[in-house]
């Protein structure tokens, strides 16, 4: 049995499959749960997936096994003890028909953890955020949210998602104090968000945003009126399960990501945008205040006199002490 595209739980994931591999299902998720009580479940690449300062551990049911991935270092660090399963550089095959080793995996999900946790507080270190005197002022802190490999705001901040995550404050703690950031960037970010985990990464924002601070936002926008881009921007993707859109939940027009964010207590602007009829409507931005190489601004794809690629582009500004 294939896997949903639209499943977003991991209840949800296992409750698709047969009793019998449900049962198998759950018992891997509860070694990994009590080898790993910090994690936080979620569906990535189309899997049960378990984060903590990035992916630690994903599974999945295939059609004749059990398939466990714990990147390429678990399986090279417990090799010996795989040594009679299939396995490739990240993965290894538990068939359906023999017990699973589940001792084994409880003690690859604790090595996972433990390299996570370094990697994590290496980073930190390195990469730890010192304001710097300008003159009588502090040097604003202008943060990218899953920069990629990108850099189209040089001065700013550039992260990735396991070092700097939306949803886990913990790795915001440490690096930034309450009420420091002057911006933050996100391009194409939020859609690999459910509404309610958007919700929840907008307050964690909120919390570390200067009073008039701003999110800078772009995501797919649900109302470009074109069936190749809607395709490719599904919940899901177009599939193969690596392709970029893989781990899109939802699928936003003008109205719900206007609404998360005011219901996260933000003055929404609209920048560039598709109303209901598909009609783009473009208010004046400065690409100083945060670059979204995605749009119609900036994207050659999009220059001249028809969209092939915009994006649904906000502001979501944090209002002054007194006007909240």
């Amino acid at each position: 049995m294939e896997a949903n595209k639209t499943i977003n739980s991991i209840d949800a994931y296992i409750l698709q499959f047969p009793s019998e591999v449900q049962e198998i299902l759950q018992k891997i998720r509860n070694v990994i749960k009590e080898s790993a009580p910090e994690a936080v479940e979620k569906i990535s690449y189309q899997m049960p997936t378990f984060y903590l300062h990035g992916n630690l551990v994903h599974f999945a049911a295939n059609k004749n096994h059990i398939g466990f991935y714990p990147a390429p270092s678990g399986i090279e660090a417990f090799k010996h003890d795989l040594s009679e399963f299939k396995s490739s550089k990240g993965a290894v095959q538990f068939p359906k028909d023999k017990p699973l080793p589940y001792g084994v995996i409880s003690e690859i999900v604790k090595f996972r953890v433990s390299e996570n946790k370094k990697k994590a507080e290496a980073k930190i270190k390195k990469k730890k955020i010192e304001e710097k005197p300008v003159g009588n002022r502090k040097e604003e802190i202008r943060v990218v949210i899953g920069a990629g490999e990108y850099n189209n705001n040089p001065g700013w901040i550039h992260t990735q998602e396991d070092e700097l995550n939306l949803i886990d404050i913990n790795t915001w703690k440490g690096r930034f104090d309450h009420y420091s950031i002057t911006a933050i960037l996100a391009e194409h970010v939020w859609e690999h968000l459910t509404y309610e985990e958007g919700v929840r990464a907008a307050q964690l924002c909120f919390d570390f945003l200067k009073p008039s601070g701003y999110i800078r936002c772009a995501v797919p926008d649900g109302f470009f009126p074109n069936e190749e881009y809607q395709n490719i921007v599904k919940v899901g993707g177009p599939g193969p399960k690596d392709h970029p859109a893989a781990s899109h939940k939802i699928v936003h027009n003008y109205k719900t990501l206007s609404k998360m964010f005011e219901t996260a207590g933000y003055k929404v602007n609209l920048l560039e945008y598709c109303d209901e009829n598909g009609n783009f409507l473009f208010n004046e931005w400065d690409g100083k205040d945060g670059v979204i190489f995605r749009s119609k601004r900036f994207d050659p794809r999009n220059q001249g006199d028809k969209l092939l690629f915009p994006s649904l582009i906000i502001d979501a500004i944090k209002p002054k002490f007194n006007d909240e």
